[in-house]
């Protein structure tokens, strides 16, 4: 994960005032690893012959199953949404840690960004990381044992894989590990990848927009009342 040290800019303040730190923009960079990771996944399911897409019909006659498909993400969005709004108002430890991750070492890296390059991140997130995780990954492991019993391994050991690299804390872990059973579930119940894809594209974009918001709005308080950014912000990763 990449790590940034805060930066501070003057803006015609005293030479002792605090001053608000630099914004940064690296939804492109961000974008295009996603989407390599995509790429990644159609790549290796071609030497191996198992197609990441394979579940999405394009046929015209599907149509409408693909639509389904993605109304059926969006619902399945929700949920998500209302754990981690709930979460988020947590204040235990573990889940501070984590708040303190984000707004030091994550978020501030998207500051610069407009809303329709979060949005572009959050679309980019959804396509490639379920075209390797619940397209590629999840079916290549379950073809590796006899069914049903290889569905639900590569159920399983897919979400703790997820899990595993979405590592930020344990606890972060631990809560992506939730988010990959429970894509991997929606992937087995509809039969098609596009709605995994529409709920993590809708979870990462709402998440990702309110949460740089708020930092957002902290540094712009902190600015107007010319008070220092909180510790957690500034000190070194």
């Amino acid at each position: 994960m990449i790590v940034m040290q805060a930066h501070r800019f003057r803006v015609g303040m005293p030479e002792n005032s605090p001053q608000p730190p630099i914004t940064t923009n690296i939804a492109p960079y961000a974008c295009a690893f996603e989407l390599a990771l995509g790429v990644l996944a159609l790549w290796v399911g071609w030497i191996v012959n198992q197609l990441p897409h394979a579940s999405i019909p394009t046929a015209s006659e599907h149509l409408l199953s693909n639509a389904y498909a993605v109304g059926w993400g969006g619902v399945a969005a929700s949920p998500m949404l209302a754990l981690f709004f709930l979460v988020n108002k947590l204040s235990i430890k573990p889940i501070a840690s984590i708040r303190d991750h984000l707004d030091n070492n994550l978020l501030p890296l998207f500051t610069g960004s407009r809303l329709w390059e979060l949005a572009a991140v959050a679309l980019a997130a959804g396509v490639g990381e379920e075209l390797l995780f619940r397209g590629l990954l999840q079916p290549l492991l379950a073809s590796a044992f006899e069914p049903p019993v290889g569905v639900w391994i590569a159920f399983m050991a897919t979400s703790v894989i997820f899990g595993l690299c979405h590592w930020l804390t344990p606890t972060y872990a631990v809560f992506a590990t939730l988010l990959g059973l429970y894509l991997g579930g929606l992937f087995l119940w509809t039969d098609n990848l596009l709605a995994p894809i529409t709920a993590h594209a809708l979870y990462d974009l709402v998440a990702l927009i309110y949460l740089v918001q708020r930092l957002r709005n902290r540094r712009a308080r902190c600015a107007a009342t010319h008070s220092p950014l909180p510790a957690q912000i500034d000190q070194e990763p």
